[in-house]
C-alpha cells in the first residue's frame, strides 16, 4: 500500500503571482509520485496559468526555463524531461524560474 506524501511547494515570485502566496502545503494523491506529476497537478490548481512557465507546447516535457529545487537537490526542466524525479513524504519542492539570453 503506497502511503500519502505531503510535501510543502515554494514559489519564488513570477509563481507567487499566480498562486498569491509564497507557499502550499499539498497532500499528493494516488498515482502522484514523481515531480511530473506535481507539477501537472500544480498546473491544474491554476487553472493552466502556469503551463508557459513550466511546460513546453505540448505539455508533455517540462521547459528547459524552469528550475525545481527538492530540498537541497537542483533539477533542470532538461534534466527533468530524461528521467523522473520520485518525491518522498515531506519534501519541500522550491519552484524557480531563469530567463537566458543574450
Amino acid at each position: 500500500m503506497n502511503a500519502l506524501k505531503t510535501v510543502e511547494i515554494v514559489f519564488s515570485p513570477v509563481f507567487r503571482a499566480i498562486f498569491h502566496r509564497p507557499q502550499k502545503t499539498l497532500l499528493l494523491g494516488k498515482g502522484e509520485e514523481t515531480l511530473k506529476d506535481l507539477l501537472r497537478r500544480l498546473s491544474e490548481l491554476s487553472g493552466g496559468k502556469i503551463d508557459s512557465l513550466i511546460f513546453e507546447k505540448d505539455l508533455g516535457f517540462i521547459s528547459a526555463g524552469l528550475m525545481v529545487k527538492v530540498n537541497d537537490r537542483v533539477y533542470t526542466g532538461t534534466m527533468l524531461n530524461q528521467k523522473p524525479v520520485p518525491l518522498e513524504d515531506q519534501d519541500v519542492v522550491s519552484l524557480l524560474y531563469y530567463v537566458s539570453g543574450g
